[in-house]
């Protein structure tokens, strides 16, 4: 598993009109097409850190975080053999 906390985040009712919010949901599974993620889980915004956790398999998997814009995002790339 990898955990992804995300700080200073918005709440969705002060994000921008051109944000999209995140849509609630909990778990999200990973296309049947991925080597390495089995799901995605959104855990709760608290005090402006939203976590993530990536269900993963096996125990280390190395991995890359990068913040991108336009649009802003986090994108962590996932290393399979």
């Amino acid at each position: 598993m990898i955990a992804v906390s995300l700080r200073n985040v918005s709440y969705p009712p002060e994000l921008p009109d051109d944000v999209p919010a995140w849509d609630g949901e909990e778990r999200i599974g990973a296309p049947e097409d991925a080597a390495v993620l089995d799901e995605v889980v959104a855990d709760t915004i608290f005090e402006g850190i939203h976590l993530f956790y990536l269900g993963v398999e096996g125990e280390e998997v190395e991995h890359r975080v990068a913040r991108l814009d336009q649009p802003q995002r986090v994108v962590v790339d996932l290393v399979h053999p």
